[in-house]
C-alpha cells in the first residue's frame, strides 16, 4: 500500500522531472509560435535532453497517480523531432563519447534504465572493475590504516648541513651551572699531554646528587676482625691492598674482586670471565693481559683520587646537563668499573638507591652463562685497555644528557 500524496517525501528525481516538464512545455510553445510565423525549421532538432524512465521496482512508495504523472512527463521531455521515445529493456546507457556529442548538438541521446531490474550498477562495477576490465581505485581500508604504508625517507639533502656552514667554531669550553668540566681549561691538544685535572686536590661529595666515588672517605665496608668481631673499614684501603697483589689468572682476579664485595660471594659465579680467558683467547694473549695490561689497569684505577678530583654530578631525568672528561679520566673510571669498586651499585632491588640508573660495575658482564654477545664485549674491553694503556692519547670526550 502506497503513502498518501500529502505525506510522500519528495525525492531528487521529482525535482528533475518537474524541471524537465516545465522546460519541455516552454520549448513546445515556442515551436508552435515559430511554425505559425513561418520561421520554423523542421530539419533542426531541439536541444538534446536526457530521458529518464524510473525503474518500477524502486518506486513502490509512490502513489499510482504520481507514477502516471511521471510517465507522462518522461514521454514528453525526451521527445525530439525524427526520434521516438522508447522505454524498453533493450535500451542501454550511452557512453561518454555519445554524451559529449549530444552536448555539442550532434545527436539526441536517450538515457534510460531497465524498468525490469532494480540494479543501477553492472556486475563488473560491483566487483571493482570498469567496463574494460580495469581495477577501480577504490580504497578498502580506513585512512588511519593507510597511513602505515607511508615510508619515511629521511631529511631532504637540501636541508642537511654542509661545509663551511657546519664548520662553525665551537664556543669556549667553560664550566657553569649546567656544564661540568673535570680538567683545566683552556686546553691545547697540540702539546700531546693529558689535561690537568681540575681542581688540583680531591673534593669529596657523598650525596644523592653526585656519584659516590670508590675513594671517598665515606665509603666504608663491614669486615671481620681477628677476634671474630665485625668492624667497619675504609673500603678504598681494602681495594688498594688486594689490587696491588699479584693476579696471575682469572680465578685470582675473582678472589680479589670478592674481597671488597664479600656479601656477593655466593651470588656471583664469574662463569663468563673464566670461559673467556680459558677457552676464547690464545695463551699468548692471556699472558700479556695478566702480566702487562692488568697491572697498568691497576695503576690507572688506583690513581682515581688524583685524576677525578671534582665531584661528578648525576645526570638525572628531566634536567639538561653535560659533563666533559678527558680520555685519561674516562679510562680511570672504566678501570674501577672493571674491578667493581663503585659502592652501592650492585643491589638491583627497586628500593635501592641506584635502581633507576644503568649498571656501572662489570660484575653483570663477568657473571652468568657465557653468551656470544658477552664474549665479544670482553674482547672489546680487553682491546680498549690494551690500547689506552700503551698509546698515551689524551683526547677529550663530552657526554651530554638531555
Amino acid at each position: 500500500m502506497s503513502e498518501p500524496p500529502a505525506k510522500r517525501k519528495k525525492t531528487i528525481l521529482d525535482f528533475f522531472k518537474k524541471n524537465k516538464c516545465d522546460q519541455d512545455k516552454t520549448e513546445t510553445k515556442t515551436d508552435k509560435i515559430n511554425m505559425a510565423d513561418g520561421k520554423g525549421n523542421s530539419s533542426k532538432s531541439l536541444t538534446p535532453m536526457l530521458s529518464v524512465q524510473l525503474p518500477s521496482a524502486s518506486m513502490t512508495q509512490h502513489s499510482s497517480n504520481q507514477q502516471a504523472k511521471g510517465a507522462a512527463c518522461s514521454s514528453q521531455v525526451g521527445t525530439s523531432p525524427g526520434k521516438d521515445f522508447k522505454g524498453s529493456a533493450s535500451n542501454s546507457v550511452p557512453g561518454t563519447s555519445s554524451l559529449a556529442a549530444a552536448i555539442h548538438g550532434e545527436t539526441s541521446p536517450t538515457l534510460t534504465f531497465n524498468s525490469d531490474s532494480p540494479l543501477l550498477f553492472s556486475d563488473s562495477e560491483r566487483s571493482g572493475q570498469d567496463s574494460e576490465g580495469h581495477d577501480l581505485d577504490i580504497p578498502t581500508r580506513k585512512p588511519s590504516e593507510r597511513k602505515n604504508d607511508c615510508i619515511y625517507r629521511g631529511m631532504p639533502i637540501a636541508r642537511l648541513n654542509r661545509t663551511p656552514g657546519c664548520m662553525e667554531r665551537l664556543p669556549n669550553l667553560v664550566s657553569n651551572n649546567i656544564h661540568t668540566v673535570l680538567f683545566k681549561v683552556p686546553f691545547n691538544p697540540s702539546t700531546g699531554k693529558a689535561p690537568d685535572p681540575h681542581p688540583s686536590g680531591f673534593k669529596d661529595r657523598w650525596d644523592n646528587d653526585h656519584v659516590r666515588m670508590p675513594c671517598s672517605n665515606y665509603n666504608e665496608y663491614p669486615v671481620k676482625g681477628k677476634d671474630g668481631k665485625q668492624t667497619v673499614r675504609r673500603r678504598w684501603d681494602m681495594i688498594t691492598e688486594v689490587l696491588l697483589c699479584n693476579i696471575p689468572g682469572p680465578y685470582e682476579l675473582e678472589e680479589v674482586i670478592l674481597t671488597y664485595n664479600s656479601r656477593y660471594s655466593d651470588r656471583w659465579d664469574f662463569k663468563t670471565l673464566h670461559q673467556f680467558f680459558s677457552n676464547e683467547i690464545e695463551q699468548e694473549e692471556r699472558d700479556h693481559f695478566f702480566n702487562k695490561t692488568l697491572k697498568d689497569m691497576v695503576t690507572l684505577a688506583l690513581n682515581l683520587p688524583n685524576l677525578c678530583t671534582q665531584p661528578i654530578p648525576l645526570l638525572k631525568k628531566g634536567k639538561s646537563r653535560s659533563v666533559t672528561f678527558s680520555q685519561q679520566q674516562l679510562a680511570c673510571l672504566l678501570a674501577n668499573a672493571f674491578f667493581c669498586t663503585f659502592p652501592r651499585r650492585n643491589a638491583r632491588q627497586k628500593s635501592s638507591e641506584y635502581s633507576n640508573y644503568p649498571s656501572i660495575n662489570f660484575n653483570s658482564l663477568f657473571d652468568g652463562h657465557p653468551t656470544p654477545v658477552k664474549i665479544e664485549k670482553m674482547r672489546c674491553i680487553m682491546n680498549y685497555f690494551r690500547r689506552v694503556t700503551t698509546t698515551g692519547r689524551c683526547l677529550v670526550f663530552c657526554y651530554y644528557h638531555r
